[in-house]
């Protein structure tokens, strides 16, 4: 372990280094920061280098059926009183 992942570790509580020391004893390093080629992206502009569209969605896609399923309600509804008479 360096001097930077010890400085890390003594930002935790008295549990968490317990728990690591004994981790560490038994052969299990959880907390290996610089072994990480590439760091886990925090934000969409980390992941894509700016806001997440996706190509395959289209609101007009979802204007159709929005109004296919009012149109298919309202069938039913009509269908449903006009066999009562």
């Amino acid at each position: 372990m360096n001097k930077e992942q010890r400085k890390a570790i003594r930002k935790f509580e008295l549990w968490q280094q317990r728990k690591f020391a004994r981790n560490a004893k038994q052969g299990y390093y959880f907390f290996q920061p610089d072994n990480v080629a590439k760091p886990t992206p925090r934000s969409s502009r980390d992941a894509w280098g700016g806001t997440y569209t996706n190509e395959d969605y289209d609101r007009r896609q979802e204007k159709y059926i929005t109004w296919a399923m009012y149109a298919f309600v309202f069938a039913y509804i009509a269908f449903l009183l006009w066999k009562d008479f």
